[in-house]
């Protein structure tokens, strides 16, 4: 007797209501012949003769509105329940990357603009980040520093990885924020204008020394590697700052390196 083929792993997109065939459960596996064939099937059984029998396991893609109405229903219960999941699993692999007391903050925070709108920004590899180098400043004209941050940050991310700079604000304007970041043409990421409160109660907003603009650099635990103030009375060392923050990106890079090729 032929076995039925189950459909599992169903999802509607958002826009069409067409389903999508999903991860393969356990059972089913990819079979290799000898010459290289391969196929996605389930083993069903084998037959006197010593033939392995095998259900193709070949999803299919359906309108949602052909299905029943109690179907439909239960396929968009799926969907919400699926999403839910998703985001507690993202939500927890966010969580474990950001443990460390010197970036928990970006957790959620960190914005680019885009055409005059914030998007959400995620640094391609959250583990891999070792030091993050945090601007404060408000948004003023006399800001001769702001530049030298943006280059900087644009050569060395399309260098490595392991570091990232982040845009904290010490005004209170969105508005102010987004004219402010689009004039001085900034590359790196923003603190949520929104979220700026965060740093009354996060570590990070300990670093701040009363003066600004000011340029901090701390490792993942927030210990501090390199700090733009010297006293308020003293000029800010912002190419000394940089330079200590491209020294540890190089550095971070080449015990990156070792260990990939030295587990």
């Amino acid at each position: 007797m032929k076995r039925p083929v189950i459909l599992l792993g169903l999802a509607v997109t958002a826009f069409g209501g067409v389903l999508l065939a999903q991860e393969s459960p356990e059972d089913v596996r990819e079979f290799r012949s000898k010459s290289g064939t391969r196929m996605k099937a389930m083993v069903v059984g084998i037959d006197p003769s010593g033939k392995v029998l095998l259900q193709r396991y070949a999803p299919s893609a359906v309108s949602l509105k052909s299905l029943s109405p109690e179907d439909q229903a239960y396929v968009r219960e799926w969907q919400e329940r699926h999403a839910k999941e998703q985001e507690f699993i993202r939500d927890g692999w966010l969580n474990e990357r950001y443990r460390d007391p010197g970036i928990t903050i970006l957790k959620g925070t960190m914005r680019t603009l885009e055409d005059g709108k914030w998007k959400p920004y995620e640094p391609a590899n959250v583990e891999n980040l070792r030091y993050v180098a945090y601007y404060f400043t408000k948004e003023w004209e006399e800001d001769r520093f702001i530049k030298s941050v943006s280059d900087t940050y644009k050569k060395l991310r399309k260098r490595y990885d392991t570091v990232e700079v982040v845009y904290l604000t010490l005004g209170k304007s969105d508005e102010a924020v987004r004219t402010y970041i689009e004039e001085k043409d900034v590359e790196f990421p923003v603190l949520d204008p929104s979220a700026s409160g965060l740093l009354r109660t996060d570590a990070v907003g300990a670093l701040f020394k009363g003066t600004y603009p000011q340029l901090v650099v701390v490792d993942r635990q927030g210990n501090v590697k390199a700090d733009s103030f010297v006293g308020k009375n003293e000029a800010s060392t912002f190419s000394e700052t940089l330079e200590a923050f491209e020294k540890l990106a190089r550095d971070a890079a080449r015990e990156q390196k070792a260990t990939t090729e030295n587990p």
